[in-house]
């Protein structure tokens, strides 16, 4: 990355840009291209990109000094997941897995570029500590949990809903608890104290009432339509702006205009909605697709590599990142499987369960794209771990339980098939199967 720097913004990066920039000029949050992001990052790239003019005398308008920060979240990403190894498992579990996730060329591409989930990702990882930890000692954590689920909705719209599935990390086997009751109702107050200021501001500003984003409607039309699903994937989506407009002439018009976010979004919704209702067999049907693109072993930076976004990288390491990127996805995927049905188990896979099962479901009703996998990958480095760290135990255990067997061979078979779906089209030489 010091090397063969990139400093070019694509897509949604770009656009992130312009809004962090507008929001320097004084124009608070905005709308982009139709879209209203979460305001976490934007808030923050802005911040940066103003301590950075305000330091060098330069509008940099791209990095700003954020690539610091974020490699602060990957630092402290790796110390989450030693931690939680050494809580959950044992010491040798959590130095596999703070050395996966550190030695993964998708998660060091992140940190580098201008994505939310540079951010987001590390605060999931810190709630599902934060949850673990609120088992152990009480109030204080209960609190914290609570702001970190906010901001976490403030990162990203997709969180709003999962904040009260959080309330099941700390219920579980605790239903009888008043306490545990009390720190579910904590955590719920806390994170709406956490949100409603901006929700309050936004609200008023649009007109109309906003939690944390509104892109529903444009995910809506891009994922429920007449065409096939959409995504932006190298050799998985249709990139090129003419592509993207003979992919999806065929399919409904938008319903308003870019410039009138709020109205798109709602009526984008309803029509998504709408459609649904009236075709549910493909509705359904696309939920297995949605949820390859979802899990494609490849990533954002097999794209960049394959756009030559790095000129003069020698072709042979072109390829050799591709196929450790591969196996990277594939040791967390797979080896997760394996790890939570053997070794799993406690607050720590009950909070990964559940951050996994709901973004992988969000995935399967909108659309699928490989970069919404990365705030949970590194949750499965944790149990890919504990499988590596003491296979001969993980043997055993599903040898002595039928129905660990059983769960870890379908739950592996269902990962399998969706990771091996899309597998060929990064190489190639290959394409398809």
């Amino acid at each position: 990355m010091l090397l063969w720097p990139n400093e070019s913004c694509v897509r949604d990066e770009c656009m992130y840009v312009f809004t962090a920039e507008r929001m320097l000029n004084g124009e608070g949050i905005t709308a982009t291209n139709g879209w209203l992001w979460a305001p976490g990052y934007i808030t923050v790239l802005a911040a940066h990109l103003g301590v950075s003019e305000w330091i060098t005398g330069v509008e940099d308008g791209i990095s700003g000094s954020i690539w610091g920060l974020q490699m602060l979240c990957a630092l402290g990403a790796v110390w989450l997941l030693l931690d939680l190894g050494r809580r959950t498992f044992d010491e040798r579990t959590g130095r596999i897995a703070a050395a996966l996730y550190a030695l993964s060329p998708t998660f060091i591409f992140f940190t580098k570029q201008l994505w939310s989930e540079a951010i987001y990702g590390p605060m999931i990882l810190l709630l599902v500590w934060a949850l673990v930890r609120l088992r152990e000692k009480g109030h204080l954590w209960a609190g914290c949990s609570g702001a970190l689920a906010g901001v976490c909705v403030l990162f990203k719209g997709v969180a709003v809903y999962m904040t009260p599935l959080l309330l099941g990390v700390i219920l579980w086997k605790r239903t009888r608890q008043r306490t545990a009751w009390l720190h579910a109702a904590l955590l719920l107050a806390v994170a709406a104290a956490v949100v409603t200021p901006y929700s309050l501001y936004a609200s008023n500003k649009f007109g109309t009432s906003i939690i944390s984003d509104r892109s529903l409607g444009q995910m809506m039309w891009l994922g429920n339509n007449a065409f096939a699903p959409v995504t932006f994937d190298w050799g998985n989506g249709q990139i090129p702006a003419k592509k993207l407009g003979r992919h999806t002439k065929n399919g409904r018009k938008r319903c308003a205009p870019k410039t009138k976010p709020m109205k798109r979004d709602a009526c984008e919704t309803a029509a998504g909605v709408e459609w649904i209702k009236a075709n549910p067999a493909e509705f359904f049907g696309r939920i297995p697709i949605r949820v390859a693109q979802t899990m494609n072993p490849h990533s954002f930076l097999t794209r960049h590599l394959r756009w030559k976004r790095w000129k003069g990288l020698p072709y042979w390491l072109d390829e050799t990142l591709i196929v450790i990127v591969v196996l990277f996805s594939m040791l967390a995927s797979w080896g997760a499987a394996i790890g939570a049905w053997s070794r799993g188990g406690g607050a720590t896979l009950i909070g990964a369960t559940v951050m996994t099962v709901y973004h992988l479901a969000a995935c399967a009703a909108l659309a699928g794209l490989t970069r919404y996998r990365v705030p949970i990958e590194p949750l499965w480095f944790l149990f890919a771990a504990a499988a590596l760290s003491q296979p001969r135990a993980c043997w055993e255990t599903l040898r002595a339980s039928r129905a660990r067997a059983i769960g870890c061979l379908f739950t592996l078979g269902l990962v399998a098939w969706t990771t091996l779906w899309f597998l060929p089209v990064g190489f190639k030489w290959w394409g398809q199967w």
